[in-house]
């Protein structure tokens, strides 16, 4: 007996032939790893070091994923953005939380908002979930 996988979600198309599905990848497969910051934010400039470290550690290691950083002048263009090109069709939407800075990642289509001290270790750890 064949085993079939009856997904129904938009993400799959069957595969006529043996009556089974593929996935099919989404648009945006990278994921984005971004912060909403303010240049007179005291936090924000102590968050500096570490953040820029870490775009520097997951640059040597290579993967998918990029950066977005969207400043308080610009927040509302720049969360509309991030929001009309990777969660679309998520019920999430990119907002600022409790303050700046608000360090957020999109990472197969879903959001996920940083909550750990503002450390190297730790927002090397929270990527990588």
């Amino acid at each position: 007996m064949r085993k079939t996988n009856n997904y129904k979600s938009k993400n799959y198309k069957k595969n006529k032939k043996n009556r089974t599905y593929k996935k099919i990848p989404t648009k945006h497969s990278k994921t984005i790893v971004g912060k909403i910051y303010a240049g007179w934010c005291g936090h924000c400039q102590m968050l500096e070091t570490p953040w820029n470290q870490l775009k520097a550690d997951l640059g040597k290691k290579g993967g998918s994923f990029e950066f977005a950083e969207i400043e308080q002048q610009n927040e509302s263009m720049g969360v509309e953005k991030i929001n009309e090109t990777y969660l679309k069709k998520s019920p999430t939407k990119l907002s600022l939380q409790g303050g700046y800075p608000t360090l957020f990642k999109i990472k197969k289509g879903v959001l996920s908002y940083f909550n750990g001290n503002r450390t190297l270790n730790d927002m090397t750890k929270w990527y990588s979930q």
